[in-house]
């Protein structure tokens, strides 16, 4: 049986598949090129690096790759995944859950205890963590108490800036007060609940 081809439709058929295969390896090697651009660990400006204490990298440039904008790195307003993900790398908690054992360990705080009914939490400050150099500080920033309770006041307030108030608004002493009352700026009297 002989089968005779037009050979216009012929051609017209093998011509878009060879396109759409060139143009599939195109976009295949065009984002690869981009991925290797990205993830190289030369940068054209020159940065500086300095080791600190245990080893660890302080300066440089970090790159990453997200699905989502990162619209903010402010932690209160870190309520997608892709934001909270990136601010995770950034700030450090009060506590952790050491995965080994799945237990709350502490991080920032030396110690903690935790009253016998519950109601009332006490965090020792570790000693010589500093704030990230900046403009704002004359020398080396000391984390302290009073950073953490403000960041606390900060994450309760009814600010604009702060989306995740839910998480504790009804679970500290005064919190429901003190949200109200700090929509536009936060009470000098502070939050009841933390001293």
């Amino acid at each position: 049986m002989l089968v005779n081809h037009n050979n216009d439709y012929y051609n017209s058929t093998t011509n878009f598949k060879m396109t759409r295969t060139l143009l599939s390896l195109f976009s295949l090697l065009f984002s690869f090129a981009i991925l290797l651009n990205s993830c190289n660990e030369t940068d054209k400006k020159s940065t500086s690096i300095s080791i600190g204490h245990g080893g660890k990298h302080y300066g440089g440039t970090f790159k990453f790759m997200s699905l989502a904008k990162i619209n903010n790195l402010f932690p209160t307003q870190a309520i997608d995944l892709y934001t909270a993900r990136v601010n995770a790398q950034i700030f450090e908690p009060l506590l952790t859950i050491d995965y080994t054992s799945m237990k709350v360990v502490p991080l920032i705080a030396e110690s903690y205890t935790v009253s016998k009914d519950g109601k009332k939490y006490t965090f020792k400050i570790r000693k010589n963590i500093f704030f990230h150099e900046s403009e704002l500080f004359d020398d080396k920033e000391e984390l302290t108490a009073k950073d953490v309770k403000k960041t606390l006041e900060i994450a309760c307030s009814g600010l604009e800036i702060n989306n995740v108030s839910y998480l504790l608004v009804n679970r500290i002493v005064g919190g429901e007060d003190f949200f109200i009352k700090s929509k536009n700026g936060l009470p000098k009297e502070g939050l009841k609940g933390v001293k």
